[in-house]
């Protein structure tokens, strides 16, 4: 496997943010998933992961190609597709599963 190389400004103590196309690419996300996966292998928590996300045109793409990404990682995915973080996390209560989201922290340009 090859190392994956990110844009500098994307990968932040608390989250990850990006422009799409222009510092957040899809194989970005397929590497974030691949990474999140092994994460969770490496550390025991079990490998079942529920993704939503909003409802920007980008987001059904980034959100396929991070379920992708954490398949190949090995992980179990629920795409449960258009969501709010509260539907997701509903969703994943009763799984015991992980929660990852792609939406904007900020609906401002150029986020969008």
């Amino acid at each position: 496997m090859t190392k994956h190389v990110f844009h500098p400004s994307i990968l932040r103590a608390y989250d990850i943010r990006g422009i799409v196309d222009e510092t957040l690419t899809l194989n970005d996300a397929k590497a974030i998933g691949i990474a999140f996966a092994a994460c969770l292998r490496q550390r025991g928590y079990g490998n079942h992961v529920a993704v939503g996300r909003d409802g920007r045109l980008s987001s059904p793409a980034l959100a396929a190609a991070l379920c992708d990404g954490l398949v190949a990682g090995g992980a179990r995915v629920s795409d449960i597709g258009w969501a709010g973080r509260g539907l997701v996390i509903l969703d994943a209560a009763p799984h015991r599963c992980f929660i990852m989201l792609v939406s904007p922290s900020t609906p401002t340009p150029p986020f969008k």
